[in-house]
């Protein structure tokens, strides 16, 4: 098979998949939206305005969990928070539905911040834990704060609520406000990680220590993660109040939060239309089951079950499959010659030492290394060549000593602000992404750019500087071997 020229470039997977999903949503949404005005009726327009509800959650919850692989089960948590802020406005006489939302974004968002600085120290199932009891925290106080919340009985509201002071107390109005909503939430999502960010974002997700290596702070990129699907769970949980019309302790249970994970999984995890696939499916495939009497729960799962083994990536993943027949994008590339030549400076080694247990790996190396020179380290296995890398480039932590960069002792930094400071490394085995081009791979570590074009510009220019410019428009797992590490060194 015949690799694709320089002059035939193609978007990297990642980027071409997030375009197809762009225009998958903006087909379902306009039809969501005039099915609401013109067709539905009154039932219908009720189940729709709560799926509109779920699906601005699930929208945030496919960040978190969908493109950065964090399983959080406090997200039915921030949604109730919403809900209670918009009953307990409307119940003291402030019925604006904007407002209420507002209000709902900025203290889900706040709580979320705190609680980030907690739960991204732990990691997988740990996680999972800690945000689970956070759910299990909103749930007993929506019980037992009676005076605010209701208690058992929950919270009825007492007024219509109003946008901008217009009244929308009809189930259509409610439906076209919660998919208008919607749209507004699938922009955010596009608009907060389009371009480069998507690039990163699955390199984080795949390859962490690459990513790291590259200077991406995953703390802060998890932390943005946490924060963008709590404020969209509470805005979703804001506009369920109205169209619920009472706000019970039920909102808080662990049910919400299993159904929105599924809705993301069977949907099609990180992409919208598989987060409003998922919200539709959720509100009405129970429906569509209730001639089947006491037995519809089973039918549902059944179904979903189905929906799992049938559809592994999910419906729209399915359905992304048929849209790459017909969407293939390309790029246009303003081929500007770029200096990528990173600034020298001088690298110092001060008697480092490090042990793991009773095995001594480096033991008082001390070593000076001026800005331009080329140094190679040799020794048989198990000398600790690796180690004093790992050292040099922070994945490891020194148990004594000092390491200098242009001066500054940089011991304690972290790997993805040594990459910063322009300290980079490749890796034994291979850590490319599958899917992206090799020209995007190398793009990744621009650290003079968070735009895509300036930064693909610089990484055309570092494979001319290799003489594997031939190959930029190739995917990465595709590459030969060699060629896989000269474009890991391009990337460093």
């Amino acid at each position: 098979m015949n690799e694709p020229r320089v002059n035939e470039p193609r978007v990297s997977e990642p980027i071409a998949a997030q375009l197809r999903d762009q225009a998958a949503s903006a087909i379902l949404l306009v039809l969501l939206i005039g099915y609401s005005v013109f067709m539905a009726g009154a039932y219908d327009l009720r189940l729709l305005a709560l799926a509109g509800c779920y699906g601005i959650a699930v929208v945030g919850y496919q960040r978190l969990f969908g493109d950065l692989g964090l399983l959080s089960l406090a997200q039915g948590a921030f949604f109730a928070i919403g809900a209670y802020a918009a009953a307990l406005l409307n119940n003291n006489g402030i019925g604006e539905l904007m407002l209420a939302a507002a209000l709902a974004v900025a203290v889900a968002g706040a709580l979320a911040l705190l609680c980030s600085v907690i739960l991204l120290r732990l990691g997988s199932h740990y996680l999972a834990l800690a945000s689970l009891a956070i759910a299990m925290l909103v749930l007993l106080g929506a019980v037992n704060l009676e005076r605010w919340t209701g208690g058992s009985n929950g919270l009825s509201l007492s007024q219509p609520s109003t946008v901008f002071g217009v009244a929308i107390g009809g189930n259509a109005s409610l439906a076209v406000v919660a998919w208008s909503a919607a749209c507004i939430a699938a922009l955010l999502y596009w608009r907060s990680g389009s371009g480069l960010k998507t690039l990163r974002r699955h390199l984080l997700r795949e390859l962490p220590r690459a990513a790291a290596a590259t200077g991406i702070n995953a703390v802060a990129w998890q932390r943005g993660g946490f924060v963008f699907a709590a404020t969209l769970a509470a805005l979703g949980g804001a506009l369920y109040a109205p169209v619920a019309g009472v706000v019970s302790p039920q909102v808080a249970e662990l049910t919400l939060m299993v159904n929105l994970l599924a809705a993301s999984v069977i949907g099609g995890r990180g992409r919208v239309s598989g987060a409003l696939i998922g919200a539709l499916l959720l509100v009405l495939l129970p429906e569509l089951l209730r001639f089947a009497g006491n037995w519809y729960l089973f039918l549902w799962g059944l179904a979903l079950l189905l929906m799992l083994i049938l559809a592994p990536d999910g419906i729209a993943g399915a359905l992304d499959y048929l849209l790459r027949r017909w969407i293939k994008p390309r790029w246009t590339m303003r081929h500007d010659a770029a200096n990528s030549a990173p600034a020298l400076a001088d690298l110092r080694l001060e008697d480092l030492r490090k042990a793991f247990g009773g095995v001594v790996a480096v033991d008082g190396v001390a070593l000076e290394l001026r800005g331009g020179q080329a140094v190679v380290v040799i020794g048989p296995n198990g000398a600790g060549k690796t180690t004093l890398l790992n050292l040099v480039g922070g994945i490891q932590r020194a148990d004594f000593g000092h390491i200098l960069w242009a001066g500054r002792d940089i011991t304690s930094l972290p790997v993805d602000a040594r990459a910063i400071l322009a300290i980079a490394r490749t890796f034994q085995t291979s850590q490319l992404p599958i899917g992206q081009a090799a020209l995007d791979a190398v793009a990744c570590g621009s650290i003079e750019s968070s735009d895509l074009a300036p930064a693909r510009d610089q990484a055309m220019a570092l494979l001319e500087e290799l003489s594997i410019v031939d190959q930029a428009f190739v995917a990465c797992e595709q590459l030969a071997p060699p060629r896989r590490r000269l474009v890991e060194i391009a990337r460093a």
